[in-house]
């Protein structure tokens, strides 16, 4: 059974960060000669994800696991500005209480600095009366 004729693609993306080619999808065509008049075409496709399972072009490498992901799943820290990927992502309130993707250093760093001031608070309150941030007293 020779093979008459083959055909092979690749769908490739940049990875910002190295700068390397990494393969996403790949697709496989053969021909191949069976018996004295029979010709059978034989094809293969290959899917290879990011590593978010996105089938997007890379957006970029998590500073945490080094992970691609794409656009939709890779994002910022709000406080550090560090690339993270979505598993290593922490949704919380930043110091306005609008809701934010932190890393999970920074978001450690805001629940403590949070149990902070409300125990000083609570130990304070006896000699001090705490305003509302909206003004109201």
């Amino acid at each position: 059974m020779p093979r008459i004729r083959g055909k092979r693609a690749a769908r490739i993306v940049r990875d910002p960060a190295t700068g390397k080619d990494r393969v996403v999808h790949e697709t496989f065509e053969g021909d191949e000669l069976h018996g004295a008049h029979c010709l059978d075409t034989d094809g293969a496709e290959i899917i290879h994800p990011l590593d978010c399972g996105c089938l997007a072009m890379a957006a970029g490498r998590c500073h945490l696991c080094q992970a691609l992901s794409c656009a939709r799943c890779h994002g910022r820290c709000h406080r550090c500005q560090v690339p993270v990927c979505l598993e290593h992502s922490r949704f919380g309130p930043d110091e306005t209480g609008n809701t934010v993707r932190l890393c999970g250093p920074c978001r450690d760093h805001l629940r403590r600095t949070r149990r902070l001031i409300t125990g000083f608070k609570a130990l304070l309150s006896p000699f001090v009366k705490w305003e509302d941030h909206h003004g109201a007293p």
